[in-house]
């Protein structure tokens, strides 16, 4: 079998059906689905139960609430194709999906991953977003060069969101795939993708590149607008240490990881000043920010800095609290 198509699911029964219809229309048909519901509280365990009922190609695994990581963990125990796949129950995918990507691990002589773009779908219109890298075949020196992009474009001088991270726009080999969701904390509910590809590309020895746009990932513009929760902060904290202690083995990744670590922490300052009065905000970032991960992010500096990055960074390092809630809400 080539493709294990993983679907974690959690209370998207408004979107499940289409989601699964579209696996089932697929024009290529070597392949297998594990739908895993992760503890569900609407109807989405009974639409799953009646797709398997339907097709022998689906296998159903009904688990406690756990978040995405766990979800993925156990569909990939339970995978037995040469390749994985993502696809989340909210989303969809085009009919030539999997024999688009069965051609790219042909033309590439079956590398460990083959990696793609998205349509962002909204109720009204599409977004199609482009990528710089070109298609084909990265290995050796062409591979390393890629990693260098994986989280920061030195070009534009920004964070990439593109093509290399999300987990949904790539095929793995189970190999690797199960061995690196398996490292994942399941407590890391932000930036969990980051993560896992990072592991991904220390042990990857090749990759494919096509520019191809077939998975829908819906954007649910209401989801977006949630109460900020202090578990957030701990999770992006959770991130950034789980990346730093795997230096060790991939020690040029530590530039793109202190710009990466200083977008976050602007990212985590910029929504607790937003949230929260500021006794609560100044004891978030204290909790938040050990000395080690605060000394690392102070590194991360911008190569062309604006006057509000060098007050940021000089109030970060002094751990001047109030300046920096001042300078966020006005920044925000």
């Amino acid at each position: 079998m080539r493709f294990s198509i993983i679907v974690p699911i959690y209370n998207v029964e408004a979107y499940l059906s289409s989601c699964i219809e579209s696996l089932l229309g697929q024009t290529y048909s070597d392949f297998e689905v594990v739908l895993v519901d992760d503890g569900s509280t609407d109807g989405s365990p009974a639409i799953c139960d009646r797709f398997a009922e339907q097709d022998a190609r689906i296998r159903v695994i009904h688990k406690p609430n756990g978040g995405l990581v766990s979800a993925r963990k156990a569909g990939a125990q339970a995978v037995r194709g040469d390749y994985v796949i993502n696809v989340d129950g909210d989303d969809m995918v085009a009919n030539d999906y999997l024999e688009m990507v069965s051609k790219a691990i042909d033309d590439s002589d079956s590398a460990d991953m083959i990696l793609w773009n998205l349509t962002e779908l909204y109720d009204d219109h599409q977004v199609v977003p482009k990528t710089k890298l070109p298609q084909g075949l990265y290995r050796d020196e062409a591979l390393e060069r890629i990693k260098g992009l994986y989280l920061y474009d030195k070009e534009e001088e920004r964070i990439r969101m593109d093509t290399l991270i999300p987990g949904w726009t790539k095929a793995v080999r189970r190999e690797l795939y199960c061995a690196c969701q398996a490292e994942a904390h399941e407590a890391m509910t932000k930036g969990e993708d980051a993560f896992v590809m990072l592991l991904m590309l220390i042990q990857c020895r090749s990759l494919y590149i096509l520019h191809y746009n077939g998975y829908y990932y819906r954007v649910v513009e209401s989801s977006m607008i949630r109460k900020i929760s202090e578990k957030d902060f701990d999770a992006v904290a959770l991130l950034l240490r789980s990346m730093r202690e795997r230096l060790t083995e991939w020690p040029a990744f530590e530039r793109q990881l202190q710009l990466y670590s200083l977008f976050m922490f602007e990212h985590v300052l910029i929504l607790a000043a937003r949230a929260f009065p500021y006794r609560r905000y100044r004891d978030i970032i204290r909790r938040w920010l050990d000395e080690d991960l605060l000394a690392f992010t102070a590194k991360g500096v911008i190569a062309k800095p604006s006057r509000n990055d060098r007050i940021m960074k000089w109030a970060v390092t002094r751990k001047h609290w109030w300046l920096l809630y001042r300078l966020v809400r006005l920044k925000g």
